[in-house]
Order: C-alpha cells, then structure tokens, then sequence
C-alpha cells in the first residue's frame, strides 16, 4: 500500500506542473489506478497473489480489536 501511494504523490505532484494540453495523458490514469490500488487492493497477474490494500487493513484492524484473548497454560502446569 506504501508504494502505491507513494507513486500516487509522485503522479500528483507531476500533474501541478502540467499544462492543460498535458492533462490528457495517460500519467493522470496513473494516478487513479495507484490510489484504487492503495484503496482496495489487486491481484498480482504474475503470481495470482492478492496485495491487499486499506480496506482490508480496516478490516482486520476491527477484528483484532474483537479478538479472545486467553492465559497462556504451560504443558507443565496443565492438569489431567
């Protein structure tokens, strides 16, 4: 999620020092596909592996918060 918001910024601030005839270039389509990515994440086309973005972080950050939390027992105090 770093890189692609860090490549976003980078988009970002190339747009700032564009013209107007330059605003329809691809480089604009860039910067909505990084924070897209940043934002829900993709599927690596080489791998299939799913990089996951802020929504999935939202996510399990809200179920850790929900999570039993146990004593832990040592085999050698556990009773039979």
């Amino acid at each position: 999620m770093k890189t692609w918001l860090l490549q976003a910024r980078q988009d970002a601030e190339q747009l700032l020092h564009m013209i107007d005839d330059q605003l329809g270039q691809l480089s604009v389509l860039d910067l909505q596909v990084q924070t897209r990515y940043a934002y829900s994440g993709r599927t690596d086309p080489m791998t299939g592996d799913v990089q996951e973005g802020a929504t999935w972080i939202y996510d399990n950050i809200e179920r850790l918060a929900t999570s039993d939390v146990t004593p832990y027992a040592s085999p050698g105090n556990l009773q039979q």
